[in-house]
């Protein structure tokens, strides 16, 4: 005889807030939600998903979870590079919000877009795009990074394909709707649930009354449950043109990249310019044969052909005035294209082949990072005899005026387990090092959140801890981040 499984306690009451078509606690269902795409093992299967289409179904599912002490895990694309939250298996309510995926008003007037927290960064954009603006979201993983949760799981509200001038996204994060853990309902903007008597979207940020959209900027989600947020436009670019150049040292390359970070902030720190400093063994990807040499590209974006060629100018000069030589044409070429191929590593990303080790650092303290970093991964490879199954890539950028990210980016074949888990061994140790060291790490979601926490101060670690007892008495809020 076969017994039919029983199903999750909340099993009936879900269905009675979403429909049943969007329910399941079938395991099957439930393992899909185990894995992000990086290099994390999969979690424990939580009891049931719920998938709402509607603010108000996420305040009911919400109260419900609060009554009965359910912990909940929203979730959106899965696009953590530090693994799912841990939730508590076998009983927490998985909220998928990818269902709430409209945006909601493009103001052309005020230059804003607000939009539902489970629509995906690359479908946000799409939508702005034809309306002649674009939106500071995510460069990696543009196109199945959600909204909410690319504000939740990164530090800033991540990093966009112009963050190498302007920085983070929060600069651009007008205000967020946010269900709190007791079901009420707070728009850090303007509108329900604010300070102001103003009853269209945010239109400024912290123009009311204190600025409280830095809350849930890069909470991980234990705060609540991101359900709308408005973003800050800007045109689209009308011109680009770029170059690269090749230099001997690493030290050589920095400091010509370095003097150009110093350029009046009206010239190169805006959303029309990138540029990068790439390892050598990016020409074994880019120009197979070339010489190996240290490459720093740059990109510049404006409104008009004379302001690009204005910011081309002081680029050529700078890097040629450090030693630079012009770069081969393959690998002009590709920084060319390097915002588009950013975004399309997003394909394998889909694919869980993207595990990304990137590292937020000052300027004051980048170079001896990106060194430091280098030098532990090289050596790890060649110590664990894997050094010649993979291919890894190295960079340095600038993310704003006083801070800038080292990336390291491992290739390798997703169906090798005994690599894949040689990879997270040492991606776990890089980032123990790198806490010691007062490096910041790159989400603040999953593994990565609980290791920041215990380099956090007694004094910010019980800070953060009341703020979530205050909100979170029942602690159902996304348990298991930050806090283990």
């Amino acid at each position: 005889m076969v017994l039919a499984r029983a199903h999750h306690e909340l099993y009936q009451e879900l269905q009675s807030i979403v429909g049943s078509t969007y329910v399941s606690d079938d395991y099957s269902v439930l393992l899909s939600y185990t894995k992000d795409t990086s290099c994390v093992p999969p979690a424990s299967a939580q009891g049931v998903v719920a998938r709402p289409g509607s603010t108000e179904e996420v305040v009911e599912i919400v109260r419900l979870a609060n009554q009965t002490r359910t912990p909940l895990v929203p979730m959106g694309g899965k696009a953590s590079i530090s693994g799912v939250p841990k939730g508590q298996p076998g009983r927490a309510i998985i909220v998928d919000m990818r269902r709430m995926d409209k945006v909601l008003e493009i103001d052309e007037e005020n230059t804003a877009v607000t939009a539902q927290c489970g629509i995906t960064l690359g479908e946000l954009a799409s939508k702005v795009n034809e309306k002649g603006y674009d939106i500071h979201t995510a460069g990696v993983p543009h196109y199945i990074n959600t909204l909410g949760g690319h504000i939740s799981g990164e530090p800033g509200g991540g990093f966009g394909r112009y963050s190498y001038s302007i920085g983070w996204n929060y600069h651009y994060l007008n205000g967020v709707k946010v269900v709190l853990p007791n079901g009420e309902i707070v728009d850090t903007g303007t509108g329900q649930g604010t300070l102001s008597q103003y009853r269209g979207n945010s239109w400024a940020r912290g123009m009311h009354g204190p600025d409280m959209a830095g809350l849930f900027v890069g909470d991980g989600g234990m705060f609540g449950i991101k359900v709308e947020a408005t973003y800050r436009m800007f045109p689209l670019p009308k011109a680009r043109k770029g170059n690269a150049y090749f230099f001997d040292t690493v030290d050589q390359a920095f400091a010509a990249y370095s003097e150009l970070w110093n350029v009046d902030p009206y010239l190169y720190i805006q959303p029309y310019t990138s540029g990068m400093l790439l390892g050598p063994e990016y020409i074994d990807m880019i120009d197979p044969g070339g010489p190996k040499k240290w490459i720093l590209f740059f990109i510049n974006i404006g409104l008009s052909e004379e302001e690009v060629d204005l910011k081309y100018k002081i680029a050529d000069e700078c890097y040629t005035r450090h030693g630079g030589t012009q770069a081969t044409p393959g690998v002009v070429t590709f920084t060319q294209t390097f915002l588009d191929f950013a975004h399309d590593m997003n394909n394998m990303a889909t694919m869980g082949s993207v595990p990304l080790l990137e590292l937020i650092v000052s300027r004051r303290d980048i170079l001896d990072n990106y060194k430091w970093g280098r030098e532990f991964f090289f050596k790890r490879l060649k110590d664990r005899g894997i050094d010649d199954k993979m291919q890894l890539i190295t960079g340095l950028l600038s993310s704003g005026p006083g801070y800038g990210m080292t990336t390291f980016i491992p290739f390798l074949d997703e169906t090798d387990k005994e690599l894949h888990r040689e990879v997270y061994e040492m991606w776990a140790d890089f980032l123990e090092e790198s806490a010691k060291r007062g490096y910041v790490m790159e989400a603040t979601q999953g593994h990565m959140s609980r290791v920041q926490a215990r380099y956090w101060t007694p004094e910010f670690y019980h800070f953060v801890k009341t703020m979530k007892k205050t909100m979170d008495p029942n602690n159902i809020m996304n348990p298991g981040v930050f806090f283990a």
